[in-house]
C-alpha cells in the first residue's frame, strides 16, 4: 500500500482477516472492500476478496476481481 492512510489501511486488513478467520465471511468482505477502495490495484487483496466471493457462491464479482488482478500482474 502506497497511500497516505497506511495505518487505516492496515487496520482494515487486520480486522478483515480476523473476521475471515472467525468464519464471518460477509463481515470480512465488507471490511476488505473498504481497504480495496483505498488500494484498488492491490493484487493480493483482489485475489482474497475474489476468493471470498467465490466461496459465497457469487461468481460475478469474483470473476471481475480475478480479471483485474490478472491485468495488473
Amino acid at each position: 500500500y502506497k497511500g497516505e492512510s497506511r495505518e487505516v489501511f492496515s487496520t482494515l486488513i487486520k480486522e478483515g482477516v480476523r473476521l475471515l478467520n472467525q468464519g464471518e465471511e460477509e463481515s470480512s468482505l465488507r471490511i476488505l472492500e473498504k481497504a480495496l477502495i483505498a488500494s484498488p490495484e492491490n493484487v493480493p487483496l483482489l485475489l482474497l476478496t475474489a476468493e471470498i466471493h467465490f466461496r459465497d457462491d457469487d461468481p460475478s464479482p469474483a470473476k471481475k476481481k480475478l480479471e483485474k488482478a490478472l491485468a495488473l500482474s
